[in-house]
C-alpha cells in the first residue's frame, strides 16, 4: 500500500468503528438502578379499594388480636370512624359499616436483610 492511501484507509476504518459502536449502543438496554422502586405497582385487590382506610400493623397472639387501623389500635368488636371491626386476620382487617362488609389489607413493606460480610461466621474460631 502506498503512503498516500494510508490516511484514507485509516479514516474509513475509524468511521466504520464509530458506526459500529453507535449501532451497538442503540441496541443495548439501558442500565437499571437496582435501588429504584418498581415503576408499576400492582393494582390493589377489589377488597382494598376502600379509600380512607389504612392498616399499618397487626399483632396476633394466643390471647388477643390487635390491629392498627388509621393510626388507632383496635380489637374485634371495636368501632373506628363509624365502622365495627368484625375480624382480624394475619394480613387484613374486616370491617362493617352501614351493613356493608369490606376488607382492608395490611400495607406490605419490603424489609431488606443485612448482607453478611465474608468470613463473618469465622470470627469466633
Amino acid at each position: 500500500m502506498s503512503s498516500s492511501r494510508l490516511p484514507i484507509c485509516f479514516g474509513v476504518l475509524l468511521c466504520g468503528l464509530f458506526l459500529l459502536t453507535a449501532a451497538a449502543g442503540l441496541c443495548a438496554e439501558p442500565l437499571r438502578d437496582p435501588t429504584r422502586p418498581p415503576r408499576v405497582l400492582a393494582a390493589p385487590a377489589p377488597a382494598e379499594r376502600t379509600t380512607g382506610w389504612q392498616v399499618s400493623s397487626i399483632l396476633i397472639s394466643p390471647g388477643r388480636r390487635v390491629a392498627t387501623v388509621n393510626g388507632q389500635a383496635v380489637q374485634v368488636g371495636d368501632r373506628i370512624a363509624g365502622a365495627r371491626v368484625t375480624a382480624i386476620a394475619a394480613d387484613s382487617v374486616r370491617l362493617r359499616k352501614e351493613n356493608k362488609e369490606f376488607t382492608v389489607r395490611l400495607q406490605t413493606q419490603r424489609i431488606k436483610k443485612p448482607v453478611q460480610k465474608a468470613g463473618a461466621n469465622d470470627e469466633g474460631k
